[in-house]
């Protein structure tokens, strides 16, 4: 006979005999406790003097107790213990849902999230999430001889991406600086002073719209290698990402690490509609070229042939783009008139519209969209076989971006040429565009080495592995609105 002394929360009282509880803890077992009567024979109760009903009067559903007593078994074989002491440790001053209840309100589950984490088991995302984060570090680390660093989320300067910032006062130096965009450009200078291999998983901060693959902050890996280029990275990439799936379905799925298994690279998710298909993340992926695959398709729904201008940087370009969109689209109701873009009508903005309504809906599995036009990638390297185009792709998966990467651009006279044309989008109100980064420019002119760069955001791909369908439920505590 021993005693055994445990934490329980109280999930319902039955009657004044058997309380349910349960660990404070996700994956525990539920736990009966027999409250003892008058007339019980239990020799560590003899001698006790303790008011049950006045400690039964104190406890509430949700209240976290200390118990001690012996353990036993029911005359149906539950799992029970008979107490000699029983102390509220934390009382619950909340209604809580029922044992068989699931919070589904999502305004209450957003801003009360320990209580959605306990109730409706959103925490084995998160633990999911956990564990894969950690796996794609080591992959990093310990499979390509990867050093994490760490770079600042201050900026002086709007760069690394096209993305509109927010924007803070820095009271001691009497200046404004912006909240991280991306942290690419000092990454790149680390490689330039040395460090071959760099990564950083990191939180950005972009003040754009929010939506089910959109938030404000996020998580994003960036990675840089030295003498890699776009197609070191495709094959990375690729491996990076199949061995993501395999280990969440190996780890959490329960599939057999075999090759002979045909499920061991899918993953179960949902469309838009709310139908369930399989992602295959099986390599190798399949791959588009932007320019071109946007003639076929736009030709064979106009009927007509597309052929887009060069260079595409001209202004012919522009205004080709312009009226492909809003006379020969539009009109022939191919485009609606509440999806039409809006201004500013730059080049690069059409060209990533166009992209988004006719190539990404292509993208149930996971594809990758090649070789943007140089006058969409400031940072990238321009085509070995044709200057128009940068050695560039994304992937898609689930009709959204899930990384971006390219040759880095290592001619510093290029990069500020690019940096320059990104302010003539700037001067036609494009508030997305970057800045001409001095600094970065000054690194580059003492020798870039040629590396290639890889952005991933780890929010997009936690949804794809674990079966969400918001890019809120793979984060803790996501902001919402403040209520007035």
């Amino acid at each position: 006979m021993f005693l055994l002394t445990c934490f329980l929360v109280v999930q319902y009282v039955q009657n004044s005999k058997n309380w349910l509880t349960r660990y404070p803890f996700q994956n525990q077992p539920l736990l009966k406790i027999e409250i003892p009567d008058a007339s019980s024979n239990y020799e560590a109760l003899n001698g006790k003097t303790f008011d049950w009903f006045k400690t039964l009067d104190n406890i509430k559903r949700g209240d976290i107790i200390n118990v001690t007593g012996c353990p036993m078994r029911t005359k149906t074989g539950e799992l029970s213990i008979q107490p000699t002491q029983l102390i509220l440790t934390a009382p619950c001053f909340h209604m809580l849902p029922k044992a068989n209840q699931s919070v589904t309100d999502i305004e209450f589950r957003y801003m009360n999230r320990s209580v959605d984490l306990f109730f409706n088991k959103k925490s084995q995302t998160l633990l999911k999430r956990i564990k894969l984060v950690q796996f794609i570090k080591d992959f990093f680390i310990n499979k390509y001889d990867f050093l994490e660093v760490e770079t600042p989320i201050l900026h002086q300067i709007k760069g690394g991406a096209n993305a509109k910032p927010f924007i803070t006062y820095y009271n001691d130096l009497q200046q404004n600086v912006f909240l991280r965009i991306a942290p690419e450009l000092y990454l790149k200078q680390l490689v330039i002073g040395g460090l071959n291999r760099v990564f950083e998983m990191n939180r950005n901060f972009r003040n754009e719209s929010i939506d089910n693959t959109h938030l404000p902050e996020f998580t994003m890996l960036e990675a840089y290698c030295a003498y890699w280029d776009l197609y070191d990275q495709i094959a990375f990439v690729e491996d990076l990402m199949s061995s993501c799936v395999k280990y969440c379905n190996v780890t959490f799925n329960g599939q057999i690490d075999s090759a002979d298994n045909p499920d061991l690279y899918l993953i179960k998710y949902k469309d838009w509609n709310g139908n369930d298909y399989n992602i295959d993340f099986r390599p190798p992926f399949k791959k588009l070229d932007i320019m071109s695959s946007l003639q076929e398709i736009l030709s064979e729904k106009l009927g007509e042939e597309v052929l887009f201008p060069r260079p595409y940087s001209s202004d012919e370009m522009n205004q080709y783009l312009q009226d492909l969109v809003f006379k020969r689209l539009h009109v022939k109701k191919i485009i609606k008139k509440e999806d039409l873009p809006t201004a500013p009508f730059t080049t690069s903005r059409l060209i990533d519209y166009l992209v988004g309504i006719f190539l990404e809906k292509l993208t149930h599995n996971p594809m990758f969209l090649l070789h943007h036009p140089k006058i969409m990638s400031p940072l990238a390297k321009p085509h070995r076989d044709d200057p128009e185009i940068t050695e560039r792709f994304e992937i898609f998966c689930a009709m959204f971006e899930l990384c971006n990467a390219y040759t880095e651009l290592n001619d510093s006279v290029i990069q500020r040429e690019n940096f320059e044309s990104q302010q003539k989008d700037k001067a036609q109100g494009d508030d997305e565009a970057q800045d001409v980064d001095e600094v970065f420019l000054r690194a580059m002119e003492h020798g870039m080495v040629q590396q290639s760069g890889l952005g991933v955001g780890i929010d997009r791909f936690m949804m794809l592995l674990c079966g969400e369908q918001s890019i809120r439920e793979c984060i803790a505590f996501p902001l919402l609105r403040e209520k007035k």
